[in-house]
């Protein structure tokens, strides 16, 4: 079988997959060095590429590419290290570039030059960028090429190159994923996690309604919340950090005045991943108000509504967040019609000086009140503040001025 050399540029093909690489497209490292290959076999014109990597004396093929009708080499397959062309050219004891190993005598006493058999043979080591030999990135036919040169040798070593920067990246960052686990799995298992909580008041008498449950990390270097969410989501471990807030916010719920609720803040995700009439089974849900966090878009307003109208069937109420800071707190207030809306701490620091903020405070109020919304004001810190919304016709809320967020305990 003759394979024609394709005609792509090594320059355009380089600068295509270099821009995918340091540009923020999502590309996975696999489907990259998937293309490298592919490339490699194509521009030198041969029947097989691969990248394999060295494990406990074997050579394991982890991204494969072949011409139709050629089955040499197979993801996932290996064979004896020693055996192969692979360590000794890593060794120097066989040329990178080989037009004909039949001709090479180093490669005629290794048993595959005449059972696959080898012909045209350009293989160079990857290296991580610590150094260690990963493995190697090769291409070769079974029919001899007298047209390959050191340009085609330095093609493939640009790639391995290339190569070896993407894989010590994969590896790099399924290290730092183990290692995120781990941490958070800690954080569980070791009790460095409590969710405090924030009173809710009453502005007129600073009676306590209930508390805002707001995670933390009990730690010599706290890690914020929202930095453990996102880490947690990017190792797939939020359900499990969600399931852990929820039972824990039911025991806390069990230690509060029958008058008193929790307020528990949940992901969009959380609420679409999981059964929440299951997960709060244990609840009182007449004192159950969930939050629904805007850090995630929602898609599907409906399947949000189909999760949550269950639980408030059986009383629980609903809440958004941060009303007047943006679009999204207004979208979620119109398509998942709340029991509660909260103005934005953005809308309360200096209230009282700004008249700008208290116009627009006063039309959420009024418009909470035309729509049956319960209103809380959110981020109240000081006296000023809190006359000012009883004045707008505020009549509940939380902040510094009250309570920091505390540890609950019976």
């Amino acid at each position: 079988m003759v394979i024609k050399r394709s005609n792509l540029k090594f320059d355009d093909k380089f600068a295509d997959l270099l821009g995918e690489q340091l540009g923020d497209t999502g590309v996975s490292v696999t489907i990259l060095l998937d293309g490298l290959v592919q490339s490699a076999r194509q521009r030198l014109g041969m029947e097989v590429a691969f990248v394999s990597e060295f494990i406990s004396g074997r050579r394991v093929f982890r991204y494969v590419d072949s011409a139709d009708g050629v089955e040499i080499v197979k993801v996932s397959g290996s064979d004896p290290l020693s055996d192969s062309y692979c360590q000794r050219i890593v060794e120097g004891k066989l040329p990178e570039l080989m037009r004909n190993a039949r001709d090479v005598p180093a490669a005629q006493s290794i048993s595959a030059t005449y059972v696959i058999p080898v012909g045209a043979h350009v293989s160079v080591p990857i290296r991580l960028t610590n150094g260690e030999i990963y493995g190697t990135f090769c291409t070769f036919s079974r029919h001899a090429d007298p047209k390959l040169d050191e340009r085609d040798l330095a093609f493939v070593r640009v790639f391995a190159d290339i190569a070896g920067g993407l894989i010590s990246k994969n590896l790099g960052s399924l290290e730092s994923a183990k290692a995120m686990r781990t941490r958070i799995h800690g954080f569980i298992e070791n009790n460095k996690l409590a969710l405090f909580g924030q009173p809710v008041v009453d502005l007129n008498d600073c009676t306590v309604h209930g508390y805002e449950l707001l995670l933390r990390v009990q730690e010599p270097n706290p890690v914020s919340p929202d930095i453990l969410f996102k880490d947690a989501n990017h190792v797939g471990l939020s359900n499990l950090l969600g399931q852990w807030t929820v039972d824990e916010a039911i025991r806390i719920l069990q230690l509060l005045p029958d008058n008193q609720f929790v307020a528990l803040n949940l992901t969009p995700s959380f609420i679409l991943d999981n059964n929440l009439s299951e997960l709060f089974e244990e609840a009182d849900l007449s004192r159950l108000i969930i939050e629904v966090t805007e850090h995630e878009v929602i898609k599907d307003y409906s399947l949000i509504n189909a999760q949550l109208t269950p639980l408030r069937d059986k009383g629980a109420r609903l809440s958004i967040d941060d009303a007047g800071a943006g679009y999204a707190s207004l979208r979620h207030i119109l398509l998942l019609h709340p029991d509660i809306i909260k103005l934005d701490i953005s809308l309360i620091h200096n209230i009282h000086i700004n008249q700008e903020r208290q116009a627009l405070a006063t039309a959420l109020i009024a418009f909470a009140s035309c729509c049956g919304y319960q209103l809380i004001a959110e981020g109240i810190e000081t006296e000023e503040e809190r006359k000012m919304l009883i004045e707008l016709g505020a009549s509940m809320g939380q902040g510094y001025l009250f309570a920091k967020p505390h540890k609950l305990e019976s």
